[in-house]
């Protein structure tokens, strides 16, 4: 199979570092560096070994040379720059039905670009469905965006006292 031997998941992580250097200025990405660390790769390396060296919900079509136990490490990788600009934008949003629709539309895009790979043929699900994703996405950048208007903005507000 062609999609086996592909450099997709490289490509998706390059096209996401851009996006961000592009989006997100310089100093922002220094600021939110860390939580992309913590908030992006490790928790989708998380979410990665669970669901896939654990119970076999999906499977990844990569390149041998970029993968640990079955997940191509650029997948969580990918997820390091997409969490900083989550995290960059949403900082921008004051009312509780911004956030909400800023949350729910991020997490439904970034669900609808991991079902594109499912149907080109670079990720299989195994014992998943799509509105899985969907919900999952949704849960995790709630997390992800109650953190960063938590405890992160009452960190800024002490920093700069």
């Amino acid at each position: 199979m062609a999609s086996a031997r592909s450099l997709v998941w490289i490509i998706l992580f390059l096209i996401s570092a851009l996006a961000m250097v592009i989006l997100v200025p310089r100093r922002r990405i220094w600021e939110l560096l860390a939580f992309g660390i913590v908030g992006g790769l490790a928790l989708a390396m998380a979410v990665q070994y669970v669901a896939v060296v654990l119970l076999k919900l999906w499977s990844f079509n990569y390149l041998q040379i970029a993968a640990w136990r079955g997940i191509p490490l650029f997948v969580a990788g990918a997820w390091m720059p997409s969490v900083i600009i989550f995290a960059h934008f949403l900082s921008y949003l004051r009312s509780s039905t911004g956030i909400l629709l800023y949350v729910v539309s991020f997490s439904l895009v970034t669900a609808g670009l991991e079902y594109t790979f499912v149907l080109m043929g670079y990720r299989n699900y195994l014992n998943w469905m799509f509105p899985y994703t969907a919900a999952l996405a949704i849960v995790l950048h709630g997390i992800l965006a109650l953190y960063i208007l938590t405890f992160a903005r009452e960190r800024r507000r002490v920093r700069y006292r």
